[in-house]
């Protein structure tokens, strides 16, 4: 037979058994009640901060857009006038005078795309033949192209403008 001491002690050895995993799994709802609190506000957190920078970059934009929109607008105004002007500086007689070879065309062609000369590449006509293109349009290109630069440059100092603006709400 078990002595009583024994017995009690067998029993407080079980109730140990049984108690220990009721309390480790209070403990661990617990835990998971206040993790799921905790993800919640840093959720929140994370929301209204994207939201703070939302706002910082559509003020930033608001700012930089119209002033944007207004310098491209005089670069076109320019760029228009300029293009009813080649005529005026580039008269008929001048036309009529030089002769734009096909040597400028292809360099002209090339700058403008970025593209290096093909050396494999059979060249045609000889650099210094008559293209039949008059030197207005040449003028009237020059003008486009430039127009057209201008207008990404405003563009661009319009996203520098932004950019800083805009950035120092991203910095840690």
């Amino acid at each position: 037979m078990i002595s009583l001491r024994t017995a009690l002690e067998l029993g407080a050895g079980l109730a140990l058994v049984i108690a220990i995993p009721l309390a480790d799994h209070r403990g661990y709802e617990r835990g998971k009640r206040d993790e799921v609190a905790a993800q919640g506000l840093r959720n929140l957190a994370a929301a209204t901060q994207a939201q703070n920078l939302t706002n910082k970059a559509r003020d930033a934009s608001d700012k930089v857009g119209p002033k944007v929109e207004a310098a491209k607008v005089e670069v076109r105004t320019v760029t228009q006038t300029l293009s009813r002007e080649v005529v005026r500086y580039v008269p008929a007689a001048a036309d009529a005078q030089c002769v734009v070879p096909v040597g400028f065309v292809r360099l002209h062609d090339q700058a403008a795309t970025g593209v290096l000369p093909d050396p494999a590449d059979p060249a045609g006509q000889p650099a210094d033949a008559p293209s039949g293109i008059a030197l207005s349009a040449v003028g009237s290109t020059l003008v486009e192209n430039y127009g057209g630069c201008r207008e990404d440059r405003e563009a661009l100092k319009g996203w520098q403008d932004w950019w800083i603006g805009v950035s120092p709400a991203f910095k840690r």
